[in-house]
C-alpha cells in the first residue's frame, strides 16, 4: 500500500505544502519581527528626544506658555491641524481616484507621511517621498507621480499667493479704492 502512486503523490503533496507553511510562516515572522524592531527604536528615540527636552530646561517654559492658552483655543488649533490634513488627502485623493486603487485612508497615510518626512529630511528631500511611496503603495508610475506633485505644489502657490494678496498690509485697500475712485 505504500508503494501505491497515487498514496506516494498525496505525501509527497502534503510534505511540500507543510514545507511551504513553514517557509511563508518564517518570512511572516521575520517581517513582523523586524517591524516591531522598527516600532520599539522609533519609541526609544521618541522617549530619548522627550527626556533631553524635559532635562534641558526648556519643557519649563512650554508649560508657562501651555498654561495661556484655553483649552477652546488649543481644541480649535488641533481642530483646524486636523481639518487641513485632511483637505490635503482629500485633494491627494481626488487627483488618483479615477485612475487608481486608492482609498482615502490610504491617501491619508501618505499625506502624513510625506508631510513629515518634509519636515524632518533636510533641504527639502522629503518630497522625494510622495513620489516613492505612491509609486510603491498604489502602483502609479513615478512620471505620473511626479507630475502630481508639481500640479500640488503650483496650487499651493496660488493659494498662498491669493492670500498673501488680501494679508499684505494696504495692498487690499490700496485695490479698492483705486476701483472705487473717479478719474
Amino acid at each position: 500500500m505504500l508503494n501505491c502512486p497515487a498514496r506516494r503523490s498525496a505525501i509527497e503533496s502534503l510534505a511540500i505544502r507543510l514545507r511551504n507553511i513553514g517557509s511563508s510562516y518564517k518570512t511572516f515572522m521575520n517581517a513582523t519581527l523586524k517591524r516591531n524592531l522598527q516600532r520599539i527604536v522609533a519609541l526609544l528615540c521618541s522617549a530619548a528626544l522627550v527626556a533631553w527636552f524635559v532635562h534641558s530646561g526648556k519643557a519649563d517654559n512650554l508649560a508657562v506658555l501651555m498654561a495661556r492658552v484655553q483649552p477652546l483655543q488649543l481644541a480649535g488649533l488641533i481642530g483646524a491641524f486636523v481639518i487641513t490634513y485632511l483637505l490635503r488627502a482629500g485633494r491627494v485623493f481626488d487627483e488618483f481616484r479615477v485612475d487608481t486603487p486608492v482609498t482615502f485612508p490610504g491617501i491619508l497615510r501618505l499625506t502624513l507621511v510625506h508631510n513629515a518626512m518634509v519636515n524632518v529630511v533636510p533641504f527639502r528631500g522629503g518630497e522625494a517621498a510622495f513620489p516613492i511611496l505612491l509609486s510603491r503603495w498604489f502602483g502609479v508610475p513615478t512620471t505620473r507621480a511626479v507630475a502630481a506633485l508639481l500640479w500640488l505644489r503650483l496650487q499651493d502657490a496660488f493659494v498662498v499667493l491669493a492670500l498673501a494678496a488680501f494679508v499684505w498690509p494696504g495692498l487690499y485697500l490700496k485695490r479698492m479704492t483705486a476701483s472705487v475712485s473717479p478719474t
